[in-house]
């Protein structure tokens, strides 16, 4: 029983500790998965594009990152999530509030140049 008992606790503790790290390792600035999210916005829904366009909030935690856009008269939020908790591949994708036409010219901070929280 005591062996049990002490296995089970190891195991718990190991995956506390994997769960700690992912959430650390996920929390930095600048990831990978910011060139992914900038492809996204600029590239495949061209709102990055504009004099208003600016990134404006970054939320991290263990299973996922969201990404905020105002791109004037619209918002894009990009949410990456990773397929495990502490192993897998990401996707990620967009939703668009307010969908409007992309404006001409790209300004504002790039996704790893993002702090935690709002930056407003």
């Amino acid at each position: 029983m005591g062996k049990l008992r002490t296995l089970w606790t190891l195991v718990l503790l190991a995956g506390c500790g994997g769960l700690a790290y992912k959430g650390w390792q996920n929390s930095r600035i600048p990831h990978a998965v910011d060139a992914q999210a900038e492809s996204i916005a600029c590239d495949q829904l061209q709102a990055c594009t504009g004099g208003a366009a600016r990134w404006t909030a970054l939320d991290a935690s263990p299973f996922a990152r969201i990404y905020t856009l105002d791109a004037g008269s619209e918002t894009v939020t990009i949410e990456c999530r990773w397929s495990m908790v502490l192993l897998g591949e990401v996707t990620c994708r967009a939703n668009r509030d307010e969908i409007a036409a992309p404006a001409e010219k790209r300004t504002g901070p790039r996704p790893h140049e993002l702090g935690r929280g709002n930056l407003q």
